[in-house]
């Protein structure tokens, strides 16, 4: 007898949501699943393909990791490491399979054992970014910048987000060498034999170094797959295999250059960067602020004064010094002036001791030759040279 299956109609349920899904969904890739590589591959080869920033969405991987950043690299398999099965290992097909790896940008909380599974001690920021970086060093990368030369940490930043964008490029591949492990898992606490037997253990995968692809030719004659991986030197570019930086990164994600001004970095943010090393006794960033306020055009004598504080030199590397607004005396205003030599020295007396000022009232001024002529507030005389008795000339800069 036949069976007549009641077919329930959705279209009456979600009306036009069928359709507008379907209009999301319809042009999408195929979703194949997630399969993972095999254990025990060596020397296998994978095509760099995704280097990215991302945030944690929750805490699985340790408290307080939610919103935190972190790398992830991935790459799609391209050789299983073995020329007679290149495109498989262990029987299971290995072509085009992704292996990534991932490294949280910050500091991480200890975790306590659980699950069976170890405890894992506090991790700092300092040490993952050991980590991001290896991958870069896998290519050839290394950024020259220091705390000094990048207090703020953008250039060094957006060094790598602009080597991230080159790595990645469809035009330059490159590819990375890589392994995976032996089957690993720990028995957890209360587990059974039974259920610990029927789990899946863990596989890890580690890669090398980049490495320059040649292809697959012919698995029985000898080809070198594989050539010399790629060694970092100092100044941010590799050495010319494979594929190599031929100068430091240059094109941030968006396509723009980020040189020579990295993002436009304030002169405020630097030298407050570098006043917190100052501080620290930093001996490269103390001397970098000096010159900074040096530059700036403050003297050598007011920068390197020893009552000068590390806040105030990081002042004068923010702002010049003033420039002198000579005030231009009128007639009639009254100002102290002290009696000087003809070098325009101030008079002492017997003692070495600077005669002291007279309060004068300008008579007459000459602002060509920035000078004035003036008589004494006290007893009303004209300010005269003793041995010619014509009224002196007072500099504008010797009132005070």
């Amino acid at each position: 007898m036949a069976v007549q299956t009641q077919v329930t109609n959705l279209a009456a349920i979600f009306g036009n949501r069928i359709s507008a899904a379907n209009e999301l969904a319809k042009d999408k890739p195929l979703d194949k699943g997630f399969q993972g590589l095999p254990p025990g591959m060596k020397n296998a080869v994978a095509h760099l393909q995704v280097m990215e920033i991302g945030q944690n969405k929750d805490d699985k991987k340790g408290p307080g990791m939610t919103g935190k950043h972190y790398f992830r690299a991935s790459a799609v398999t391209k050789f299983s490491g073995n020329v007679l099965t290149p495109h498989e290992h262990r029987g299971v097909r290995v072509l085009n399979i992704q292996t990534s790896q991932f490294v949280d940008l910050c500091d991480m909380q200890e975790v306590p054992a659980r699950d069976g599974n170890p405890a894992r001690p506090a991790v700092s920021f300092e040490q993952n970014w050991e980590q991001f970086v290896n991958y870069f060093k896998m290519f050839g990368i290394v950024c020259p910048e220091t705390k000094t030369s990048d207090p703020s940490g953008q250039k060094t930043w957006m060094f790598y987000m602009a080597a991230m964008k080159e790595l990645t490029d469809p035009a330059k591949p490159r590819y990375v060498s890589f392994s995976t492990s032996e089957s690993w898992k720990r028995r957890r606490a209360n587990e059974t034999l039974e259920a610990f037997n029927q789990r899946e253990g863990r596989i890890f995968e580690t890669w090398h170094e980049g490495v320059d692809w040649k292809g697959i030719v012919n698995p029985t004659e000898s080809v070198n797959l594989v050539t010399t991986p790629v060694v970092p030197v100092a100044n941010g570019v590799g050495n010319g295999q494979p594929h190599p930086l031929d100068h430091p990164p240059h094109m941030a994600p968006d396509g723009l250059p980020i040189t020579p001004n990295y993002g436009e970095i304030s002169v405020a943010d630097q030298v407050s960067a570098l006043l917190k090393l100052a501080y620290d006794e930093n001996e490269e960033a103390q001397n970098t602020l000096n010159e900074m306020a040096m530059a700036n055009g403050w003297t050598e004598e007011e920068v390197m004064s020893g009552d000068v504080t590390w806040g105030e030199v990081a002042e004068m590397a923010i702002a010049p010094p003033a420039e002198d607004s000579q005030q231009i005396p009128t007639v009639g205003s009254k100002w102290n002036f002290c009696k000087r030599d003809k070098n325009g020295a101030k008079l002492v007396d017997e003692k070495g001791a600077e005669l002291p000022s007279q309060e004068i009232e300008i008579v007459t001024v000459d602002e060509a030759t920035s000078t004035c002529t003036a008589k004494s507030v006290k007893g009303g005389r004209h300010l005269t040279d003793v041995r010619t008795r014509k009224p002196i000339s007072i500099k504008f800069e010797w009132l005070e």
